[in-house]
């Protein structure tokens, strides 16, 4: 759930310089503090609409920023599997036995509620997939923050701008906002609980993600159970590991 997107601001000479480091390094800093050389997490995914409440748990395995694989572990899809490698996106439906490519309009498809496919396909590489502006501080929670707009240099990204407001303090994401090209508002995150380890690098343990399209919806991604620096088998993140 490690979406970030990015704006290099045009103001005087000196303006410039002082916003736009300012604007990378914490965007830099709040990268690195979120990438782990490999983990492995057990949660929970809740999704609340006008047709009640869905549940669904999970165990997910990463390694760096870009390898991710999910395994959905309750009854109702026991079995399915989203693998994300090299730059790509599979789905895996046991039943089935079948493997999915997931491109294009595809990955806008729900995955789970109000989180899509793409909302994972990205890593953490964000400088290298967005520009970044500075936009000033402000409260969130009791927590002060930088505001960073983030407008990307692609179209091969799943929002072409964001809002995301980070802790000054600890560079927690505490809030972002996915928006379209056009401006539109599509979707809210919410961080409700993270946790930071003594070196510093964080976690983000709870979300509420907010669709904008759709009224009286949200998902929260919880995880419930983690383990840092896992030793993982190469093959896990594979075609090979999703039969």
């Amino acid at each position: 759930m490690k979406s970030i997107l990015m704006t290099v601001l045009c103001l005087s000479a000196v303006g410039v310089t002082s916003f736009a480091q300012s604007a990378e390094g914490v965007i830099n800093k709040m990268d690195e503090l979120q990438t782990f050389d490999t983990m492995y997490a057990e949660g929970t995914m809740i999704t609340v609409d006008r047709f009640g409440e869905k549940r669904s748990t999970y165990k997910s395995w990463s390694r760096g920023s870009e390898d991710f694989l999910i395994e959905f572990t309750n009854i109702e899809e026991k079995g399915q599997k989203v693998l994300r490698v090299d730059e790509e996106l599979y789905l895996f439906y046991p039943d089935a036995e079948d493997i999915i490519p997931m491109h294009g309009a595809a990955l806008k498809q729900s995955m789970f509620g109000d989180i899509s496919y793409e909302d994972i396909t990205e890593g953490s590489n964000t400088l290298d997939k967005y520009d970044v502006e500075m936009m000033g501080s402000e409260f969130v929670k009791g927590v002060d923050c930088w505001v960073i707009e983030m407008i990307a240099t692609s179209r091969n990204v799943p929002y072409p701008k964001q809002v995301v407001k980070v802790g000054k303090d600890d560079y927690v994401l505490r809030e972002a906002e996915y928006y379209a090209r056009s401006g539109r508002l599509l979707k809210t995150v919410d961080v409700v609980e993270s946790r930071v380890f003594d070196d510093g690098r964080i976690i983000l343990t709870e979300m509420v993600m907010e669709d904008q399209l759709r009224r009286g919806s949200s998902t929260t991604m919880r995880i419930d159970t983690l383990e840092i620096d896992p030793d993982l088998d190469d093959d896990l993140f594979s075609l090979r590991s999703l039969y």
